[in-house]
């Protein structure tokens, strides 16, 4: 990486100014049916854009023309909601669901951008939009200016091409590394994984609503004012939706132990994590600790999804308080005894880590090997 680095400036490559009108064209990206039941679910292959420009939902649908917007897997586009200043990349052919604030697109005027190059064109992109928002909007988009690499005048585009290929195959390399010292990298199911698989497939699991108060112990975090908070070497839970809920690490004045499920009650209402450490945990979030029956990571990976699928049910407004948590209902997989299956739950999370692991090896190694 340094070496292209210093190939490039030894070349006359510099960083320079270029408006976001010269390389862009500004389109809207029209909305579509509000809920999916309007949908016509199929196997297209196109995918709906929804309320956060950061998730692509995973439903496949057919639509008119009229709501598709139509992108050739080489020719990709930067997509951005125009009040908050989100903004991201799209690969595929899309829609995006009419019932929130406004999404414009920025096409490419030449073929020339590649996904690697529109990707280093984003990360650049991403660090001037974030000082965009609610008030300041972007309607102006057209004659943002920002720098990218430039070579006699013109996209250094080998150089961007170049530059992620290489940070991709450092990755990649990071990867492999932590596959292997964390023994990841054997996907071989076992006999009771298989089984589970199968199990699903067949639709032959049976599941029951249970309230999560019956099975789980709820505890509340407790408020930690700004001021009291000092840094240490304690993992501090928040009210966010990455980084396994860890905000920061802090002196904490006590933990919680470990081996539990940290919910979201407010801000990322549901967002839901396991946590193996001792931790200390803000108010905004409920701890779920397990009532006579073994937790481990994969069941409570398994309760996690569940709960982040009910909370759709909240929101800012109206937060999944404890008590409320409490009398939830979910459903769970049931034993013909009409008890929780926890055995199920274990091999069925542990098998689908090693299918995902598994394309992340196969991604892994043809990235490696690709100029092998």
């Amino acid at each position: 990486m340094t070496k292209l680095k210093e190939d490039f400036e030894a070349s006359g490559g510099v960083w320079k100014e270029w408006r976001i009108g010269d390389l862009f064209e500004k389109k809207t990206i029209k909305g579509c049916p509000k809920s999916k039941e309007n949908l016509n679910i199929n196997d297209s292959g196109y995918y709906m854009y929804g309320q956060n420009i950061k998730r692509q939902y995973p439903y496949k649908i057919l639509l008119d023309d009229i709501y598709l917007q139509k992108v050739s897997e080489q020719y990709p586009i930067l997509a951005y909601t125009s009040s908050v200043g989100e903004i991201g990349m799209i690969c595929e052919n899309f829609y995006r669901s009419g019932d929130n604030g406004a999404f414009q697109g920025l096409f490419p005027k030449t073929k020339d951008f590649s996904i690697n190059i529109l990707s280093f064109v984003l990360s650049v992109l991403k660090l001037q939009f974030s000082t965009f928002g609610y008030a300041t909007g972007m309607a102006n988009i057209i004659n943002l200016t920002f720098y990218l690499p430039t070579l006699n005048n013109s996209l250094a585009l080998d150089y961007m091409e170049q530059y992620i290929s290489m940070l991709e195959e450092e990755k990649m390399l990071q990867v492999d590394k932590f596959l292997k010292d964390s023994g990841l990298n054997d996907t071989t199911l076992t006999a009771e994984e298989t089984a589970a698989l199968e199990k699903f497939r067949n639709g032959e699991v049976l599941f029951e609503e249970r309230k999560i108060g019956d099975l789980f112990e709820i505890k509340k975090g407790k408020r930690l004012t700004k001021e009291n908070i000092k840094p240490g070497k304690t993992n501090f839970l928040g009210a966010i939706s990455d980084n396994n809920g860890i905000r920061e690490t802090i002196d904490a004045p006590f933990t919680w132990a470990p081996n539990c499920i940290s919910v979201n009650y407010n801000g990322s209402v549901g967002c839901s994590y396991y946590q193996e450490q001792e931790f200390f945990a803000s108010d905004d979030v409920n701890l779920c600790y397990a009532k006579d029956w073994p937790l481990d990571k994969y069941i409570a990976l398994y309760f996690c999804a569940v709960f982040f699928k009910y909370s759709d049910m909240f929101n800012f407004g109206f937060k999944w308080s404890k008590d409320k948590m409490e009398e939830s209902l979910v459903k769970v997989p049931v034993t013909l005894s009409n008890i929780p299956d926890f055995g199920f739950m274990q091999h069925i999370i542990s098998a689908l880590e090693k299918l995902v692991i598994r394309g992340v090896v196969k991604y892994k190694d043809e990235v490696l090997n690709a100029d092998g």
